[in-house]
C-alpha cells in the first residue's frame, strides 16, 4: 500500500472587530459555519499539524472529536490523542498498530478498527483487543455503527458483524454480503443502520438481521460509491457516484423515482457528511 504523506488542519472561529455583540443561534458557531459564510463578522483561521509541530508523525487517516472534546488521530502509525495542547501516540502492544476507522459509542467507549489487526475498544484506560479469533470476519475495519440496542455494527473488507452488550462478535450469513468490503454505514433516528459496500451494493440492518438488500441493478442506476443519509427526512437518502451525479430519495427506490443532482464540474463522489446545516 502506497503511503502518502499527511497532516491534518483545525478551522477556528475568529470574531472580526473589537467585540462580537451579535445575537446568533446557540448551535451556529465555530469555524464551520464562518467559512461557510453563515455567521455575519465572523472570519476563521487554519492551523496545520504534522510532524514538524507536534504530531508524531505526518499521517492522517481518520479524525475523531469526542464527547469529551479530544481529537483522535488515526494514521498507519497507530491512534494518537490531542486534547488541545499535547499529542499522544497511544501504546501499540494492545492492538493499535494502524487505524483505519475511530468510532464512539452510546457508553462514550472508543472503536479503532486497524488495517490488519482486528479492533481495540478503549475504555477509562483499559483495552479489548477483538481479532479473528474472536469472531471478526476479516482483521481489516473500514467502519462502525450503533443501533438503537447499543450493539456495534463492524465493517470489515469481508462482510459485517456486531458486538452485543457482553463484548461477544455475532456473524450474518448472508451471501450477498460476506465476502463484501463494507466501505460505510449509517444509523438512523429509530436505530436502524444502513451500509454500502466497495461494489455499490446498499443494504440495512433491524433488530440485528439484514433486511434489505439493493445492487445497482435493482435501483437501476450507475453503481453508488458513498451515501449519507438525509438527517432532516427519514428514509431518505444521498446516494454519490463516481460521476458528477449524486442521486436523492426513498431507500431502496429505482432510479426513476430518484432525484438527480449534478455536482459538475466534481466527480468521483468519494465521501459525504452533514456539517452546519450543508451537504
Amino acid at each position: 500500500m502506497k503511503r502518502v504523506k499527511t497532516a491534518f488542519l483545525i478551522v477556528f472561529g475568529l470574531v472580526t472587530g473589537i467585540l462580537w455583540s451579535v445575537a446568533v443561534d446557540a448551535m451556529e458557531y465555530g469555524g464551520g459555519y464562518a467559512a461557510t459564510g453563515q455567521l455575519a463578522g465572523v472570519n476563521y483561521s487554519c492551523e496545520i499539524y504534522d510532524a514538524s509541530n507536534g504530531l508524531p508523525t505526518s499521517d492522517a487517516v481518520y479524525l475523531l472529536c469526542a464527547k469529551d472534546g479530544h481529537m483522535w488521530i488515526g494514521g498507519y502509525s497507530g491512534v494518537i490523542r490531542y486534547d488541545g495542547t499535547v499529542f499522544e501516540r497511544l501504546d501499540t502492544s494492545n492492538g493499535l498498530t494502524s487505524a483505519r476507522a475511530l468510532f464512539e459509542d452510546s457508553q462514550g467507549r472508543l472503536w479503532a478498527g486497524t488495517n490488519d489487526n482486528g479492533v481495540v475498544v478503549i475504555h477509562n484506560q483499559e483495552s479489548v483487543h477483538l481479532t479473528y479469533k474472536e469472531g471478526l470476519p476479516a482483521s481489516s475495519v473500514r467502519i462502525f455503527a450503533e443501533d438503537g440496542e447499543g450493539n456495534v455494527f463492524i465493517g470489515t473488507t469481508s462482510g459485517v458483524c456486531y458486538v452485543d452488550s457482553t463484548m461477544q462478535i455475532h456473524t450474518f450469513s448472508d451471501e450477498t454480503l460476506d465476502k463484501e468490503r463494507i466501505l460505510k454505514m449509517e444509523t438512523d433516528s429509530t436505530g436502524k443502520i444502513y451500509g454500502q459496500t466497495s461494489n455499490g451494493i446498499l443494504f440495512s440492518i433491524e433488530h440485528c438481521k439484514i433486511s434489505e438488500v439493493y445492487t445497482s441493478d435493482d435501483l437501476r442506476i450507475e453503481k453508488p460509491a458513498t451515501f449519507m443519509l438525509d438527517p432532516n427526512n427519514e428514509g431518505m437518502i444521498y446516494l454519490g457516484t463516481d460521476s458528477s451525479t449524486l442521486y436523492y430519495g426513498e431507500f431502496g427506490a429505482v432510479g426513476l423515482r430518484l432525484k438527480r443532482i449534478s455536482v459538475a464540474p466534481l466527480e468521483g463522489i468519494h465521501w459525504m457528511s452533514y456539517e452546519c446545516g450543508r451537504v
